[in-house]
């Protein structure tokens, strides 16, 4: 094997991870943003693509990892010299990250996740519909009068 291939490069940016400490990672990824921006967002790619198939407690133990991910493509995004394709495909990744941070949300199972959970101020938003828990009903819309004049039961 060649040294210092791109298979050396991933192993080498996956030993804080296996050691567990995330800030050396982020620190890692954010030193290299900014000479290969490229490999960064890559090696990103390819760790989130992993962890998507993963079982949700790998996820869930994932949680400050992704934080931190979310991080580093934050300052990718944000950054004056990079590329506006590596700009946008750091927004493309930052929302993927942000999308398994929400649907983690759920096994929240803690007293303040379930409080924040059933509190009335806890929306769901579905596209322009906003769905609470204290709303009387869950469809906000009538019933269009086409569909009056076709009911046989009388209803309207």
């Amino acid at each position: 094997m060649q040294k210092g291939s791109s298979l050396d490069q991933r192993i080498d940016k996956l030993k804080p991870m296996a050691r567990g400490d995330v800030g050396l990672l982020a620190t890692q990824l954010r030193d290299s943003a900014v000479d290969e921006p490229h490999f960064t967002l890559r090696f990103i790619r390819l760790l989130l693509e992993k962890l998507e198939a993963e079982d949700a407690d790998v996820r869930l133990a994932n949680i400050p990892m992704l934080k931190a991910l979310g991080r580093v493509l934050d300052s990718i995004a944000l950054s004056t010299t990079a590329a506006k394709s590596q700009a946008r495909q750091a927004d493309e990744l930052l929302g993927r990250v942000q999308g398994i941070l929400e649907g983690l949300k759920q096994f929240d199972t803690t007293e303040q996740g379930k409080a924040r959970s059933l509190a009335v101020r806890h929306e769901t938003f579905a596209g322009n519909i906003r769905l609470a828990p204290a709303d009387a009903l869950p469809w906000p819309f009538g019933f269009p009068r086409w569909v009056r004049r076709r009911c046989s039961c009388r209803c309207s």
